[in-house]
């Protein structure tokens, strides 16, 4: 009986930090970023550019790398966590090629 009491306790653990960590706040600027994929799809050679307001504020990003084509994907206020849990939807172009 404790090792079922354990197995769902570690089955809903995934659940229990998405939830504490309240990624869903973060979906309406996730879902912009793949509508503007699906209509201007990113270049696959691009120098990709993820985090917080720091990178989304970064508007000379372009400028300040002009030998490379990059893809600004800040989304202001994230964390690491936030990063690591939207990357395969802020970089499907890597995503897909896996």
């Amino acid at each position: 009986m404790k090792c079922i009491a354990l197995l769902i306790g570690l089955i809903a653990i995934p659940w229990r930090i998405e939830a504490k960590n309240g990624f869903d706040k973060w979906e309406q600027q996730i879902a912009a970023f793949e509508a503007d994929d699906r209509t201007n799809p990113p270049p696959k050679d691009a120098v990709l550019f993820i985090g917080s307001s720091t990178i989304r504020r970064w508007t000379t990003l372009a400028q300040d790398f002009p030998e490379h084509r990059v893809i600004n994907r800040g989304f202001g206020g994230s964390q690491i966590a936030d990063s690591t849990h939207f990357a395969d939807r802020v970089r499907p172009f890597l995503a897909k090629s896996r």
